[in-house]
């Protein structure tokens, strides 16, 4: 594994470059950009599956988004889906110019998958999409998870928070994952995010629990599912009963692929955290 860093827009990105066993630099191999679920890191999933595209002859990076982990960007903990969109497409950049890759795919893990259809709608130099337990928003299932009390409370504090930032440098947080703090992004029972706090599963010390208040507003009004339409290549999505909201995820066979080679690949049995894992 090798650590490497690219650029967007004058920021450093950095990622974790796997290569398959056999890797010869006079070769040609296919290419797979790897991210992973809100507030990961690229130690986490991304790395869990990059290395295992390279021992099936694939060249994997795994990349931390900008605003988080090793890559630059302020304020930290900010989840753009326009910044993650341009991070994407220069991590693609990156594998393009590598005198051993042949063609480039995204492999995108939980909410990554959203970011995932997102580039590959935009950027046909991605020849295929693969999503694996995949948080796709949309209006209508924000709605039903928030309301619209809440929707309108988060976008009042992304706003303050922002201010915030422009006027002071304050960066305002909440934990993005909690069993008992109402005030985090995510509250479920034990259990649910075990994931990232059992460091014998992906409960990496290189990765903060933290999400930028300012985010609210670009999170949610972010639509991937309106993306499908201009997903043209071959896509192929991992989901299972058991992951979060399946019944929203089983609307996945109509969501208008414009592309003729999508398929999807269901368990009964393997939840979202058994699958990411």
């Amino acid at each position: 594994m090798r650590n490497v860093s690219f650029f967007r827009d004058g920021l450093t990105l950095t990622g974790n470059l796997f290569l398959p066993a056999n890797f010869a630099e006079a070769g040609r191999y296919p290419a797979i950009v790897v991210a992973g679920s809100l507030s990961s890191v690229k130690e986490q999933m991304a790395d869990t599956y990059a290395r295992r595209l390279a021992d099936n002859g694939f060249v994997a990076l795994a990349v931390d988004y900008s605003h988080y982990r090793q890559s630059q960007g302020q304020p930290r903990q900010l989840e753009s889906p326009t910044a993650k969109l341009g991070d994407l497409k220069a991590a693609v950049s990156y594998l393009t110019a590598l005198p051993q890759t042949r063609a480039v795919g995204m492999l995108s893990v939980c909410t990554s998958a959203g970011n995932g259809a997102d580039l590959v709608a935009n950027d046909t130099r991605v020849r295929a999409l693969a999503t694996v337990a995949a948080f796709l928003p949309n209006p209508e299932l924000n709605e039903r998870l928030l309301g619209a009390a809440t929707i309108a409370q988060h976008r009042a504090e992304g706003a303050d928070a922002q201010l915030r930032f422009e006027r002071a440098g304050e960066h305002v947080t909440v934990k993005t994952y909690s069993v008992e703090d109402p005030t985090a992004l995510n509250v479920n029972p034990k259990g649910n995010y075990d994931y990232y706090f059992n460091p014998e599963r992906g409960g990496s010390p290189a990765w903060k629990n933290e999400f930028a208040v300012m985010s609210h507003e670009g999170w949610l009004d972010f639509d991937p599912v309106s993306k499908a339409s201009a997903i043209k290549a071959p896509t192929i999505m991992v989901h299972s009963d058991a992951c979060a909201f399946p019944e929203h995820f089983q609307q996945a066979p109509s969501f208008d692929f414009a592309g003729q080679h999508e398929s999807l690949w269901w368990s009964r049995f393997l939840s979202t955290i058994k699958i990411i894992s």
